[in-house]
């Protein structure tokens, strides 16, 4: 957000003031003294943890820039359903191991309890394939949705079992499962990412699969981004073709869900300082300004 201007004010007006509090790409048109320009302005925005950067990842996410809303969900479904390259349920008993790896060679490291097993595929007895949205609440089986790498996590049989298709829920009532803090922000961002994917999604009320959506919302700050899950990320994109936004950039989820927590104060506190240097040269026969 602009806040101060170094310059003489009475000579210098700049246009769509209210645009720069507001990350995104936008238009400013500046004026000083008879000449008038326009300048594209790229703002950042700092959030939770400092980790709430908006990153192009080299032009990925382009066409959502500036949107909120249904309209940013949309642009988001096509970024991330473009070049997708569908991966099969089968595939991923050796695809998982190089998302998901322990920190000892030829491990897994698995999603709910934390533990690093042996990462060799013996048909779900050391680990298995978790739905984090139960397939018996969704719209897929083991294709589409059922086997893409953002989605499916390796996990704990005994645990998983546990887990069975109850909903998440914070305090563990009957008939809810309640993960770890290590891994609820983890939860909400495969959640948000299911519910942008896939249109299908739009037809389903996430108090099926979670308590509500404020619940994961609070999940996804109180549990920022990880390196496990950028390097998840990173992997899955090379394998998938396609990445998680959420990850990538975490305020995607406010600007969707509940712009109303882009302003609360925790969403400022790592922010000092920003400064926008707007250089022009320009010369005529009789005038040389700098800007």
């Amino acid at each position: 957000k602009v806040e101060t201007y170094n310059v003489n004010e009475s000579m210098l007006s700049v246009a769509d003031k209210n645009k720069l509090s507001t990350a995104g790409t936008h238009t400013i048109k500046v004026t000083y003294k008879d000449f008038v320009g326009e300048f594209v302005v790229k703002l950042i925005s700092s959030g939770v943890g400092g980790d709430d950067i908006i990153d192009d990842c080299n032009g990925y996410y382009n066409a959502a820039s500036g949107l909120t809303g249904v309209e940013l969900k949309y642009a988001l479904r096509t970024i991330i359903s473009s070049g997708v390259r569908g991966t099969t349920y089968s595939e991923l008993n050796t695809y998982l191991a190089k998302t998901d790896p322990g920190t000892k060679s030829g491990t897994v490291l698995l999603f709910y309890t934390r533990r690093e097993v042996s990462s060799k595929w013996d048909s779900g007895k050391t680990w298995n394939k978790e739905h984090v949205w139960p397939k018996s609440k969704g719209w897929f089986d083991t294709s589409g949705a059922g086997s893409d790498i953002h989605h499916i996590r390796p996990a704990n049989p005994t645990e998983n079992s546990t887990r069975g298709n109850k909903p998440f829920s914070e305090n563990g009532s009957t008939g809810t499962y309640t993960p770890s803090k290590a891994v609820r922000g983890d939860v909400a961002r495969i959640l948000f990412y299911l519910l942008v994917r896939y249109s299908e999604a739009d037809n389903y009320n996430i108090t099926a699969v979670a308590t509500s959506m404020t619940m994961l919302l609070n999940w996804h700050e109180a549990d920022p981004v990880d390196d496990i899950e950028r390097f998840r990320n990173e992997e899955a994109y090379k394998i998938q073709g396609n990445r998680n936004p959420f990850i990538d950039n975490p305020s995607y989820a406010y600007y969707i869900w509940d712009m109303s927590r882009l302003n609360k104060e925790y969403m400022q506190s790592d922010i000092e300082m920003v400064i926008l240097n707007i250089q022009y040269y320009f010369e005529d026969k009789t005038k040389k300004y700098f800007i």
